[in-house]
């Protein structure tokens, strides 16, 4: 059934209901089966947002297969326990909301620079010691929310959009794969833009609200046909393993400039969160 948006905390807001409809309304349950595949879908989602940024890191700094793995795994137990927190709250800590803790990819660069200049240790450093700063800094944040408005929000996003666009053609490309800008990888990441893109147009109530699920089952298998799909990390990673502390090794001190450039990417992330 659809439900009509309207908002009942703003009265000057009053949508037409031809134009804003919803397929389910808030409390609504829509069936276990469709439950598991929106579900599904939605984890599939937030995955790429909390493995993408570490893998384009182990890919541009060529790290080996089992420091690739420790670092997709900090990142997603990381964005995990930041969920946990953002959701549930702990004391004066984290907004008792919903929201999906990923990791940000305007990170990368430096990261990338660093580690390439002092060192993968030396970048590890440099966001602990950020990280902290931000930390005792962030109730600032709170007091600054009236200076984010929707136009301020929106175009920090869009910035952030425009800027991660390299980062994202890359990684369509197959950048520093075997399978780098061969016409296999443009047509399939082509085929797979088109085939969302058509799903959400054309088709109708479920189909199209699974658009991105349906179009990530058919693009994965037809790139493992292809011979595009490597299982050799997967077949030899342990299926259940306990992190490490500090893999790549202990705290060193990273230098002003490298602690100054994570800090501002903290200060971005946070203003991107508020």
């Amino acid at each position: 059934m659809d439900q009509v948006c309207q908002s009942r905390n703003d009265e000057s807001f009053r949508p037409d209901p031809a134009q804003f409809k919803l397929d389910y309304s808030i409390d609504e349950f829509p069936g276990l089966a469709k439950s598991l595949l929106f579900g599904m879908q939605h984890v599939l989602v937030m995955f790429t947002a909390m493995v993408g940024a570490p893998l384009i890191v182990t890919r541009l700094l060529n790290l080996p297969a089992d420091q690739s793995v420790t670092l997709v795994m900090a990142s997603m137990l990381a964005c995990g326990i930041g969920t946990i927190i953002s959701a549930l709250g702990f004391g004066f800590i984290g907004p008792r909301l919903p929201i999906v803790m990923g990791t940000f990819y305007v990170f990368i660069g430096p990261i990338v620079s660093t580690a390439k200049t002092s060192g993968l240790t030396s970048a590890m450093s440099a966001m602990i010691l950020a990280a902290v700063i931000q930390f005792l800094i962030s109730p600032l944040f709170g007091k600054l929310h009236k200076l984010f408005p929707p136009i301020v929000t929106g175009t920090i996003l869009m910035i952030i959009g425009v800027c991660l666009m390299k980062l994202a053609i890359n990684a369509a490309v197959g950048f520093n794969t075997p399978a780098f800008g061969l016409p296999t990888t443009l047509a399939l990441s082509s085929m797979m833009i088109l085939m969302i893109v058509a799903i959400g147009r054309f088709a109708r109530g479920i189909i199209r609200a699974l658009s991105l699920l349906i179009a990530m089952i058919i693009g994965y298998a037809i790139a493992a046909a292809l011979g595009l799909v490597n299982f050799e990390a997967i077949t030899t990673a342990h299926w259940i393993a306990a992190p490490h502390f500090m893999p790549y090794g202990g705290f060193v001190w990273p230098g002003v400039t490298s602690t100054a450039v994570m800090l501002v990417c903290f200060l971005c992330a946070g203003g991107e969160t508020t």
